[in-house]
């Protein structure tokens, strides 16, 4: 059974049943609410006061980002169905332009090595 709130005319989802839904703790999700991932911040109303409701819509729509330093490339949201579909590396590129994020390059582990291998002060001259 589906549960949803409706405010104003628009249907939401208690903060609970989404992270249910969503299978994420409700403090994971009160943390996109407030604080947000790379991409976005999850939409929200708060009503009444100290209850929190997400816009059915956001079931949908929301860009959920894997977790770990380099998973820049495991967005997913989820479908009609409640699957988990991952964006492909051009819809990626439109939400990335969408939302004016700026992802840093990766450094590639060789590059790192090599980095990290050159000596970080010059002995020349030194007895």
């Amino acid at each position: 059974m589906i549960i949803t709130v409706n405010i104003e005319g628009k249907e939401y989802y208690p903060l609970p049943y989404f992270a249910h839904l969503v299978n994420k703790s409700v403090g994971a999700l009160r943390y996109l609410m407030f604080t947000g991932n790379r991409i976005r911040k999850l939409r929200y109303v708060e009503e009444p006061v100290g209850k929190y409701n997400i816009p059915v819509e956001e079931y949908l729509e929301f860009p959920f980002t894997s977790t770990g330093r380099y998973a820049s490339d495991k967005v997913y949201h989820f479908n009609e169905f409640g699957e988990v579909e991952y964006y492909s590396e051009e819809e990626l590129q439109a939400l990335y332009t969408k939302y004016n994020v700026v992802i840093e390059k990766r450094a590639r582990l060789k590059d790192i090595i090599e980095e990290v291998s050159k000596p970080h002060f010059d002995l020349e001259g030194v007895r």
